[in-house]
């Protein structure tokens, strides 16, 4: 039994180096990704036009940051991503924190380097900015990243630290349903439509006793979805199991494991062409009902 347990944990350290390198090498692809440097395409919806972002003639470090940022957190790991700006020199760059266990990274895309230690630990120990990681490159505008960002000098004249969602930068699918319905849910204002009206003004709420709710919605368009993302009442009131039922003929099914106030899932892969989408909320801890803040499909 002993030895089974070792290889167990030997097999799970190998699939998670794996992860990390694939990240890494991710990281260095997406430095020379874009042939120039420039302001690059406006975000708010980069998943619906992931492919114009790919192919995109000119980037920016916010385009890098979230192609790592959504890379990382596809392949499982918590993600922190982070704009830096610099008082004194005026530079500002989009990195990333990556967790891994008890390991942390910082990810810098636009100069294809990573460091061994979260951006926290560095601005506690400014000595660690030198201790980054990289890979020899020709790239001019590689280079040029790398002399401004990967130095104390940039870290500790910081003026400003952002952290910002990954949902910055991208549409939440559902403001294109053309049809919305739900099971057992109270009327407006505390009906499904209040999650697509972007204010927080009002919470989803569940009839008391119920054995599960659902929100079904049907878009305008088929679109291909890789996460889903939920803002619940509160630390003590959301749904412990979700099932979500795509184009009538696929059913996912969660436990839910709640962060804060959120949940987010991240798909294993995508999901391709969907149009129509259905949430069944069931098994609620604290309120034996439905209180649901904020809902997002990606």
């Amino acid at each position: 039994m002993r030895e089974l347990f070792l290889i167990i944990f030997l097999l799970l350290n190998v699939y998670a180096s794996d992860k990390l390198e694939e990240l890494i090498k991710y990281n260095d692809k997406l430095s020379t990704l874009y042939r120039e440097v420039g302001a690059g395409m406006m975000g708010g919806k980069y998943n619906v036009e992931f492919d114009k972002l790919i192919h995109y003639p000119h980037g920016s470090c916010s385009q890098q940051g979230y192609l790592l940022a959504r890379k990382a957190k596809e392949l499982g790991f918590k993600t922190e991503q982070l704009g830096l700006f610099s008082k004194t020199t005026g530079t500002n760059d989009v990195m990333v924190n990556v967790t891994d266990g008890d390991s942390q990274f910082l990810f810098v895309p636009s100069a294809g380097a990573y460091y061994k230690n979260s951006l926290w630990q560095i601005l506690d120990n400014i000595k660690l900015a030198d201790n980054f990681i990289v890979h020899k490159t020709k790239s001019d505008h590689v280079l040029n990243a790398r002399s401004l960002y990967l130095s104390a000098s940039f870290f500790k004249t910081l003026e400003n630290i952002k952290i910002y969602h990954l949902n910055n930068y991208e549409s939440n699918l559902l403001k294109y349903a053309k049809e919305v319905s739900s099971k057992n849910l109270f009327t407006d204002p505390y009906n499904e439509k209040h999650l697509l009206d972007f204010q927080n003004k009002y919470y989803t709420a569940g009839e008391e006793n119920k054995p599960y709710q659902s929100i079904q919605y049907v878009l305008k368009e088929s679109f291909d979805i890789y996460r889903f993302y939920f803002q619940w009442y509160s630390p003590e009131d959301y749904a412990q199991k979700i099932k979500v039922i795509l184009n009538d003929n696929e059913t996912l099914e969660f436990d839910n494991k709640i962060d804060g106030i959120e949940t987010e899932i991240v798909l294993p892969a995508m999901k391709t062409k969907i149009q129509k989408i259905e949430f069944k909320f069931s098994d609620f801890h604290g309120q034996n009902r439905l209180l649901l803040k904020g809902l997002g499909v990606y």
